[in-house]
């Protein structure tokens, strides 16, 4: 990735306002989105996050909390409709085990490795990038 490219990503990704794109996807459907959560999450997960707002569209729930943790997606809700609570953990369970091998920062495959000590959660192009932009590439980017 040259330097023009590495800047306009990390550009587009101060940009990614991850309660505003929940909010657009959960727009006509019976997603409750509360106004006072704020959601953390990089842009590479959009199409987990699109993904998962498919299959359970048609569910009432309020999304609670979706955060990045420990590189894997976390999402918590409350449902409104017992009967529809399965297919939401089958959602985030599934959400959750895609985050495990996508990049979070651009989307991509990511591949474990180790860097200086500690596991990288990041692809292949993100971790050589990662000193640049000044990032680790592991769980310590949170701090």
């Amino acid at each position: 990735m040259s330097a023009l490219s590495n800047n306009e990503t990390l550009s587009s990704e101060q940009a990614f306002d991850p309660c505003n794109y929940m909010r657009s996807l959960c727009e006509n459907t019976k997603i409750t989105i509360p106004t006072y959560i704020d959601y953390e999450f990089e842009a590479g997960w959009k199409e987990i996050i699109k993904h998962f707002v498919n299959v359970i569209k048609d569910c009432s729930i309020a999304i609670i909390d979706m955060t990045d943790s420990y590189s894997q997606l976390d999402i918590s809700f409350e449902a409104m409709e017992e009967p529809k609570e399965l297919l939401v953990w089958r959602a985030i369970e599934n959400a959750r085990r895609r985050s495990h091998s996508t990049c979070p920062y651009c989307g991509k495959p990511k591949t474990d490795r180790h860097k200086g000590g500690t596991m990288s959660s990041l692809c292949k192009d993100c971790t050589e990038n990662s000193t640049k932009s000044g990032k680790t590439g592991t769980w310590l980017d949170k701090f």
